[in-house]
């Protein structure tokens, strides 16, 4: 089954978008039960040893506030982390910075259910340069610590895996997630 409310109304309504659509209800129920979930969509990558048991790994394509939201309350829900004396670290890689810059304030508000966010570049893709000018991931992140989230900015990619390694402990889950290539990280984190 997949975690979240979101997942489950994204089911109900397949269930009866298909029976309206003629389907047979046995057969909708049945697929629905086999429905293992989307590619990048709170998508488990693996488990790190570390000293004391192991840190799981997902990976999810959330890159706009409303569904990083909801992402992160599904996995402090169903990974509770909190239970296992583990935190719930996000590793966020914004998407363009227009949509970082027009939407500030909606992600500094959309990690409050993180105990830690690293953030590295913004994935710079379509903008101008000028654009690329007026906002950075160190933006985000003042606006996180304001919010009262453990934040900090950190690039490239393999201080941000270092960093994970040096400071992961048994029951922490990690949750690399953007639609830019940050799935790189929790790839290189469990290697």
């Amino acid at each position: 089954t997949l975690a979240g409310a979101h997942n489950a109304s994204n089911a109900a309504v397949a269930f009866v978008t298909a029976i309206w659509a003629g389907a047979p209800a046995d057969l909708v129920a049945k697929s629905l039960a086999n429905f293992g979930g989307a590619d990048r969509r709170m998508q488990f990558m693996g488990e790190r040893p570390v000293s004391g048991g192991s840190v799981r790994v997902f990976d999810d394509y959330g890159h706009h506030p409303t569904e990083i939201e909801v992402t992160i309350r599904a996995f402090r829900e169903s990974e509770a982390p909190q239970d296992r004396d583990g935190r719930l670290i996000v590793v966020f890689q914004p998407h363009q910075h227009s949509r970082t810059r027009h939407l500030l304030e909606e992600f500094a508000t959309s990690f409050s259910q993180a105990d830690i966010v690293l953030v590295p570049h913004i994935y710079f893709v379509r903008d101008s340069q000028e654009e690329r000018q007026k906002v950075t991931a160190g933006d985000l992140v003042d606006r996180l610590i304001e919010k009262d989230v453990k934040a900090m900015h950190l690039y490239p990619f393999t201080a941000i895996i270092d960093h994970l390694k040096a400071t992961t402990r048994a029951g922490d889950t990690i949750v690399v997630m953007g639609a830019g290539d940050v799935w790189k990280i929790g790839k290189g984190f469990l290697e």
